[in-house]
């Protein structure tokens, strides 16, 4: 995952807030990023999850 960092304009960083909050040694903040972080990816895998099933052929009868 990445974006657009704080301080970067344009340029990217792979997992900006866990990033920059490490980088700005704030680890309450850094705390708070990687839960938040670790929210969207399982967001994210259950969509797949789903996806996946919905696209898996229906079994034979």
């Amino acid at each position: 995952m990445y974006a657009p960092g704080f301080y970067t304009g344009y340029g990217v960083k792979t997992l900006p807030g866990i990033r920059e909050a490490v980088e700005e040694r704030k680890w309450a903040e850094a705390d708070e990023q990687i839960k938040r972080t670790a929210a969207a990816v399982e967001r994210f895998s259950a969509q797949v999850s789903r996806a996946a099933a919905v696209a898996s052929p229906a079994p034979a009868q």
